[in-house]
């Protein structure tokens, strides 16, 4: 299904820090062959934000599986809560009506953390193992269905690959930062794995 992405300015009003000013920001929303339009994420303070329930629908899981992901890494301290949230004033359509919401939204490093949590996850209850040295790395374009034979290999057949594909000077900006992040994370890995550190 083709997606076809375009940005878009609403107004929006921070509560988190109580100002209660009224700002514009921007929504990455796409379109499918069908028609419907879907908005993902806002792009704001030079970050992208995203919902649970938007992040579950990029990730094609349930609401309930990104909570549980996020509490597990606000738990064990691997990113600050307060850093990486914020409470966002949304207006949305329920029946007739436009309600105001309070909806807590995620940056980020958030997003990243949850992307990277699932993939494990998924090996994990796959049986995949982490590393099979055994096996060279092959690109290849991803495809729906068709798995890496480890975690690592998935780093480096999709995520690795992400900020290739960034239109936008702040999209290249940002993936640059998280692909040095995970290149260093693969970099202690390897140091581990190979009995260096």
């Amino acid at each position: 299904m083709t997606k076809k992405f375009f940005i878009d300015t609403i107004q929006t009003k921070v509560l988190k820090k109580g100002s209660g000013l009224v700002q514009e920001s921007k929504f990455l929303i796409y379109e499918t062959d069908d028609g419907k339009i879907n908005i993902d994420v806002i792009l704001k303070d030079e970050t992208i934000w995203s919902s649970q329930k938007n992040m579950a629908r990029l990730f094609d899981t349930t609401i309930d599986n990104v909570s549980l992901h996020l509490k597990n890494i606000y738990f064990e301290g691997e990113l600050d809560k307060d850093s990486t949230t914020e409470e966002i004033s949304i207006v949305q359509k329920e029946g007739n009506r436009n309600v105001t919401r309070k909806i807590l939204f995620y940056n980020l490093d958030a997003i990243g953390a949850v992307g990277i949590a699932r993939a494990f996850a998924f090996g994990g209850a796959n049986d995949m193992p982490i590393w099979i040295p055994e096996i060279p790395f092959v690109k290849r374009d991803y495809q729906e269905g068709v798995f890496d034979p480890s975690e690592i290999h998935h780093f480096y057949s999709k995520l690795l690959r992400l900020k290739d594909n960034m239109n936008t000077k702040t999209g290249k900006k940002m993936a640059y930062q998280r692909h040095e992040f995970m290149e260093l994370y693969l970099n202690q890995f390897f140091s581990e794995w190979n009995g260096e550190k």
